[in-house]
């Protein structure tokens, strides 16, 4: 049965010995909440969270010893958050929407009486990008792009996942177009726009030479626009495997017998990307996804390597791609199932 993407996410943040602030997510609001502490210091929270942030004094910062003070503050928000942003399910909400979140910055402060504390903030609310989403002027589109078809934010929704109780922490998924068709879109997100660029322009050479339509590769659908930005872009949907999407799935792991194949069918494809001159850029187990017919696709040609499988002074290059083979199905992978055992 198909379910619902839901997000409700939080508390994280960060603590100094004078401060605390958390983000909590519901739905596709997004809630900044910060506390000094020389402004609540005299209430009865104000004290408990000072107790709390005793005990985590002169230590470094982890998200594990954090979370009781992040989670104090997030409790006594929680009513207010929820009647702000009841809704925490994605069904039928358009791209559009995530371009036009709402935004609510929130203060804890010291109330009337000595003891009472009060929140600040919620009548003003703004509405930004969700999800750090960095939309570009569509103009700015690398000249090859520009003759991509359009589809309207409007247009396209957040499909449904059949993975019950999935959660989203970001509007990359899987959605659905005006027609009914379904596809994948990916954001262009803020601090990775070179990477988005540098994939949006891969997969149109990768459509422009014929590749995409005998390779195991992303097919570019065109990019998601609202008025004169572009958000992000649509590929065709791969449908992965029922026991896992990528080579850091147990279940894939543990089908040693056909790593060897999956190994080969990803040489092809590089040695035919690098035959027109085309260079994968981020070759590590994740973007290394498997189908429902257990083939290997190569996916995310963004070129944000990871140093664990391709050194730096490697990165994006040709050598840089086979330096990523080699250390995924050479080493990495045969390795697994002793440090699953660790």
């Amino acid at each position: 049965m198909n379910q619902d993407y839901h997000i409700s996410m939080g508390p994280s943040g960060f603590a100094t010995e004078d401060t605390c602030q958390i983000t909590v997510l519901r739905g596709h609001a997004r809630f900044v909440v910060k506390v000094d502490v020389a402004r609540v210091k005299d209430t009865i929270f104000g004290r408990k969270m000072l107790q709390e942030m005793e005990l985590r004094k002169g230590r470094s910062w982890s998200k594990t010893r954090d979370k009781p003070l992040f989670d104090l503050v997030h409790q006594y928000c929680q009513s207010l958050l929820e009647s702000l942003a009841p809704r925490t399910s994605l069904q039928d909400l358009s791209l559009e929407a995530f371009l036009h979140a709402p935004t609510y910055d929130l203060e804890l402060i010291q109330g009337d009486s000595d003891e009472d504390v009060r929140i600040v903030g919620e009548d003003q609310c703004a509405y930004t990008p969700a999800f750090f989403t960095s939309p570009m002027h569509t103009t700015d589109l690398p000249r090859p792009c520009k003759a991509l078809r359009h589809f309207e934010a409007r247009n396209v929704w957040i499909a449904r996942t059949a993975n019950e109780g999935k959660n989203l922490d970001a509007i990359q998924s899987r959605v659905v177009t005006a027609e009914g068709v379904p596809l994948y879109f990916k954001p262009r997100m803020e601090l990775r726009e070179a990477e988005f660029e540098r994939e949006l322009c891969i997969l149109r050479r990768i459509d422009e030479t014929g590749l995409a339509a005998r390779l195991r590769v992303p097919r570019l659908q065109g990019v998601v626009v609202s008025g004169e930005a572009t958000i992000g872009m649509l590929m065709t949907l791969i449908t992965s495997s029922s026991i896992g999407t990528h080579l850091r799935s147990a279940g894939l792991q543990d089908r040693q017998e056909l790593h060897k194949q999956w190994e080969e069918q990803l040489t092809a494809i590089v040695r035919e990307l690098h035959a027109h001159g085309l260079v994968w850029g981020d070759v590590h187990p994740m973007n290394v996804l498997i189908d429902e017919e257990m083939n290997a696709w190569a996916i995310d040609f963004g070129g944000m390597n990871n140093a664990e499988f391709v050194d730096d002074e490697k990165r994006e290059t040709l050598e840089g791609d086979w330096q990523g083979l080699r250390r995924v199905f050479q080493e990495w992978l045969p390795d697994a199932k002793r440090r699953s055992q660790w």
